[in-house]
C-alpha cells in the first residue's frame, strides 16, 4: 500500500505546476490530509513572496530561511476588525447599493457596497460574491482595489473599495455635447481627453481578458472619471469566466480562478448586459460569449463619444434588441458630419456585427485610438489623399514654408480643394446610392438570419423526447379521431413561447405513417373557435414532408419518405387559401441521424407571404423593402384549384403592411415585370457590401396598384445568400429590392 505523502512532497508537486504555469489548488492537493492544507497554504504563501529574486543555487536555504525568520510563524491566522462609521447613501443599481463611510482604524474614507433588499435571492447572492472576488482579483490602476468582505449585523454580505470622487462617463459625454458644436468639439481638448481616458478603459478590459474575465456590462455609467485624471472600471456583477488565449499566457499574468459555486464558474442561465451597449451575441442570448463581445460594447461607448447618442432608435426593448442583432444603426458621421472619418472606422470595426470582424484585442482598440490622437496613420484604414497630405504638412510645418518644394504643395492641395468642393454634390449623390447598397445586403443577410432563427428553433423542437414518443406511437397505430390531441398540445408548449419573435402562420407536425398525416398543428382552431380542416389530413406529397417538388395530396403515395434534412419551400397556396412558405425539419427518433437511417416526421412552421422578415419595418427612413422569388413555378395548383404564378412573385412589399398580401394578390398577383427581372441581372456593380445598384429610373411593380408607389425611384438589389441551416446544395432563389426617392 503506497504511503500517504509528506507536506514537504505536496510542497514539491505544487511548486512544480507553478513553475510550469499552473496553478493547483490547495484544497485538491489535501484532499486526502485535509490537516495539512493549513501548513501548504503558508509555505505556498512563502514562495510566491520569494520566487522572484531567488538565486537557483539558495532556494531551498531563502525558503526555509523565510519559514524560520517570520514574525507570523506558528500562527494558524490572524483575524482584524474593523468599524465603519458614518455610513452615507451615494448611490443604487441594479442590485448593489454603495454607501460612503470611515475607516475607523486607518480614518480614511471608503466605499461599501451591499445588496438591496429586493436583491436578496440566492442566485444575487452568488453574483454580488464573484462580483467582489473578480473586482478583488484584478489588480490594476483601472479597476478599483477592494479592501475587504464582510457581513452586516443583520447578515447581509458586503465589500469594501475605495472611494473614488468623481463623475461617470456617460455625464462627461453629455456635457460635452451640450457645451460643444459640431464644427470645434472634435478638435478641442475635452474631446481628447474623452478619448485618452476611453483608450484607458479599453487597456483596463485587456487586463482583465488576459486574467481570463469579460465584463459583458461596459457601458459610459459603468466608467468613473476621477478629479485627478482616475479612469476606473466599476460594476463587475455581469463577469464571466473565459478560456485564456496563447498571448494571454505569454503576458506573464496568472488565470484569475474563482471559488467554485459562483455564477461565473457555471454556464449563464439569463442575458447579461444593458441595452443599447449589448453586443448582437449578448442580445440573441447566446452562451457562447468572448471578448469580442466587450470590444463591441466598447464600440458602443465609443459611438456615444463621438455622437452624444446611442446607436439605435427603437422604441421597444423587443425592437431595439431586433436592431442590435440585425446591427441596423447609422455610421457616425450620418449623425454628426464633424467626425473623423478614421475615428469612425475605428469605432464600426470594434462595431462589426460578426465578431470575427471586430478587434481581436482591446488592446489593439486602444492603440488605434491612441494613433488617431497622435495624428498617426492607421495600418487597416485607407485614408483620403487630401488628409494623408495635410497631415505630412502638419508635421512639417517649419519645412514645408522654405522652399518651392512647400509652394508646390501648397499649389496642390489648393487645387485638391477647389476640386474637392466641386465634385462635393457628385460624391454625396454616390455615397448615398453606395449606402442603399449596403444596407440592400444587410436586409438581405437579415433575411438570411430570419430563416436560420426558424431553423435553429425548429431543430430544438424536434430534439423533444415527447414528440419523439408519441410520433412512434402514431406510426404503429394511428389514432381513430386522425390526429392526436395530446401532441398538439405538447406543439402549443413548444410554440407559444416563441410567438413574440418569430412570426408564423402556424406550426405543424407530419407522421411518416405511409400518409404523411398531419397529426398536431397550432394553432388549432380558427378565429371561429372551428378546428383547422388540415388536421388529420394526408400531406405526403407535399414539399415540405419530402424536400422535393410537390407531387399532389393523394394518400396513395406512401412510398414518399420525409425530407432527412432542413427545408425551405417554394411559396404556395395552403390548405386554408394562405399563401405561405414553409420551413420544416426532419425528427428522428435518435440524435444519431446515420444511425437513425431514416426519421419518424416532420415538424416545420409555415410563414405567410407579407409576414416573411422584421427588416421591413426596421429599414431606414424613406426606403422600401421588397422581396421577390426569382425560381421558376414558384405556387403549384392546390387542390381547391387555385391558379398558380410563375418566376417573379413579390413575398415581401410595403403594401402589404398597410393592406395584406391575400387582399392585394387578389386584385392582381403581384410579380416582377421582365424588364425589372432583366434589371435584376444587368446591374451597374456590385458593392463592397454585396449591394448591387440598379437604375436610377427604376418603377415600383406595384405602383398601378396604389400610387403612393408610382413614380421614379432609386434602387438597389442584392441575392439572399443560403442560410447556413440549409445543405450547401440548396438555394432559395430570393431577392430583395431596396427603392428610394431619388
Amino acid at each position: 500500500m503506497n504511503s500517504s505523502p509528506t507536506i514537504d512532497e505536496l510542497f514539491q508537486t505544487w511548486r512544480a505546476a507553478a513553475e510550469r504555469g499552473c496553478v493547483l489548488p490547495v484544497d485538491e492537493l489535501c484532499r486526502e490530509q485535509p490537516e495539512l492544507a493549513r501548513e501548504l497554504e503558508r509555505r505556498v504563501a512563502a514562495w510566491r513572496k520569494l520566487h522572484q529574486t531567488w538565486d537557483d543555487e539558495r532556494i531551498d536555504d531563502n525558503f526555509q530561511a523565510d519559514l524560520d525568520d517570520s514574525p507570523l510563524t506558528g500562527c494558524d491566522q490572524i483575524e482584524l476588525g474593523v468599524v465603519y462609521r458614518q455610513v452615507q447613501h451615494l448611490a443604487t443599481g441594479g442590485i448593489g447599493v454603495v454607501y460612503e463611510a470611515l475607516d475607523s482604524a486607518l480614518a480614511r474614507t471608503v466605499a461599501i457596497k451591499t445588496r438591496r433588499l429586493n436583491a436578496q435571492s440566492a442566485e444575487n447572492a452568488d453574483r454580488f460574491v464573484a462580483e467582489a472576488r473578480i473586482t478583488a482579483g484584478l489588480d490594476h490602476p483601472g479597476i478599483v482595489p477592494v479592501y475587504g468582505m464582510g457581513q452586516t449585523p443583520a447578515g447581509d454580505t458586503f465589500y469594501v473599495m475605495r472611494l473614488v470622487r468623481g463623475k461617470t462617463m456617460g455625464d462627461a459625454i453629455e456635457t460635452f455635447h451640450q457645451t460643444h458644436d459640431t464644427q470645434s468639439g472634435f478638435t478641442s481638448r475635452e474631446f481628447h481627453d474623452l478619448l485618452g481616458r476611453f483608450a484607458a478603459v479599453c487597456k483596463s478590459i485587456a487586463y482583465a481578458h488576459s486574467r481570463g474575465i469579460i465584463h459583458c456590462d461596459i457601458k459610459p455609467r459603468n466608467i468613473l472619471l476621477g478629479r485627478y485624471g482616475e479612469t476606473v472600471v466599476l460594476d463587475w456583477g455581469a463577469a464571466r469566466t473565459v478560456k485564456r488565449q496563447v498571448a494571454d499566457k505569454r503576458s506573464g499574468e496568472e488565470t484569475l480562478v474563482l471559488t467554485q459555486g459562483t455564477h461565473s464558474d457555471s454556464a449563464p442561465t439569463r442575458i447579461t448586459g444593458t441595452l443599447p451597449y449589448m453586443s448582437p451575441e449578448q442580445a440573441a442570448g447566446s452562451e457562447n460569449l468572448t471578448r469580442q463581445s466587450d470590444a463591441f460594447s466598447l464600440g458602443v461607448t465609443l459611438y456615444s463619444i463621438l455622437t452624444g447618442k446611442t446607436p439605435y432608435t427603437g422604441t421597444s426593448t423587443h425592437e431595439i434588441r431586433q436592431q442590435i442583432i440585425r446591427g441596423d444603426f447609422p455610421g457616425p458621421r450620418r449623425v454628426r458630419r464633424g467626425i473623423s472619418p478614421a475615428i469612425e472606422a475605428i469605432c464600426l470595426k470594434a462595431m462589426a456585427n460578426e465578431p470575427d470582424q471586430r478587434y481581436a484585442a482591446t488592446m489593439d482598440l486602444a492603440d488605434d485610438v491612441e494613433r488617431f490622437l497622435a495624428d498617426e496613420t492607421i495600418s487597416w484604414f485607407r485614408e483620403p489623399i487630401p488628409r494623408r497630405l495635410a497631415r505630412s504638412v502638419r508635421r512639417h510645418r517649419n519645412a514645408a514654408t522654405v522652399g518651392v518644394a512647400s509652394l508646390l504643395v501648397l499649389a496642390v492641395l489648393t487645387l485638391g480643394f477647389l476640386v474637392w468642393q466641386s465634385s462635393l454634390a457628385q460624391r454625396e449623390q454616390l455615397a448615398r446610392r453606395q449606402g442603399l447598397a449596403t444596407r440592400a445586403a444587410l436586409a438581405a443577410d437579415s433575411l438570411r438570419y430570419e430563416i436560420d432563427r426558424r431553423i435553429w428553433a425548429l431543430e430544438e423542437a424536434s430534439r423533444s423526447p415527447e414528440l419523439r414518443r408519441r410520433l412512434k406511437e402514431w406510426n404503429a397505430r394511428a389514432a381513430e379521431n386522425g390526429f392526436d390531441d395530446e401532441l398538439c398540445k405538447w406543439l402549443k408548449s413548444a410554440a407559444a413561447p416563441r410567438a413574440g419573435e418569430l412570426d408564423s402562420w402556424c406550426w405543424f407536425v407530419n407522421a411518416d405513417d405511409g400518409r404523411g398525416t398531419q397529426v398536431a398543428r397550432f394553432p388549432q382552431r380558427d378565429d371561429k373557435g372551428e378546428r383547422f380542416s388540415s388536421l388529420g389530413k394526408a400531406y405526403a406529397g407535399r414539399e415540405y414532408f419530402h424536400g422535393g417538388t410537390e407531387t399532389g395530396n393523394a394518400a396513395s403515395e406512401s412510398a414518399v419518405a420525409p425530407l432527412t434534412r432542413p427545408h425551405v419551400t417554394s411559396p404556395f397556396q395552403g390548405t386554408h387559401k394562405e399563401y405561405v412558405i414553409a420551413i420544416s425539419v426532419p425528427v428522428y427518433d435518435d440524435d444519431d441521424e446515420v444511425a437513425a437511417a431514416r426519421p419518424i416526421g416532420v415538424i416545420g412552421m409555415a410563414v405567410r407571404l407579407g409576414d416573411l422578415t422584421v427588416v421591413g419595418r426596421a429599414i431606414a427612413r424613406g426606403d422600401r423593402l421588397m422581396i421577390a422569388n426569382l425560381n421558376e413555378d414558384t405556387i403549384e395548383a392546390s387542390p381547391e384549384g387555385a391558379t398558380g404564378s410563375r418566376r417573379g412573385l413579390i413575398m415581401q412589399h410595403p403594401l402589404f403592411q398597410e393592406t395584406s398580401f391575400a387582399s392585394t394578390i387578389n386584385a392582381r398577383v403581384p410579380r416582377l415585370s421582365p424588364e425589372t427581372l432583366q434589371q435584376l441581372f444587368s446591374a451597374e456593380g456590385e458593392t463592397d457590401s454585396g449591394g448591387i445598384l440598379m437604375s436610377t429610373r427604376y418603377r415600383d411593380p406595384l405602383g398601378a396598384v396604389s400610387p403612393a408607389y408610382d413614380g421614379i425611384w432609386l434602387a438597389s438589389r442584392a441575392f439572399v445568400m443560403t442560410p447556413t441551416r440549409l445543405p450547401a446544395g440548396d438555394r432559395l432563389g430570393w431577392v430583395v429590392i431596396l427603392q428610394e426617392r431619388p
